[in-house]
């Protein structure tokens, strides 16, 4: 998920993404693309972005344990799937319905 974070704080505010952890300055606004969706927080504003259908595009570029996270972030059962491609599938599939 990609979002616009606009951060208000004075503090740094950090986010877990795909890549590890990012840093968004006090007084910046940055694109940020995250694994789990982003709550509200004193000081923040994030804005989901709308990028047409991306129920997958960046699949293929997670790691399997990345891609493990996020079905457990979308609460998404994998069942007996340990390869990548069954994961992708399992996740394309219940994010379809």
């Amino acid at each position: 998920m990609k979002y616009k974070v606009t951060n208000n704080d004075f503090r740094a505010k950090a986010f877990r993404t795909p890549a590890g952890v990012k840093l968004v300055e006090p007084g910046k606004s940055e694109t940020v693309e995250v694994l789990e969706p982003i709550g509200e927080s004193e000081g923040l504003v994030a804005k989901l972005l709308d990028d047409g259908d991306d129920t997958g595009e960046d699949l293929p570029k997670l790691k399997v344990d990345e891609l493990k996270a996020l079905a457990a972030s979308e609460q998404i059962d994998l069942g007996d799937a340990t390869k990548k491609d069954d994961i992708i599938a399992a996740i394309e599939m219940a994010r379809e319905g």
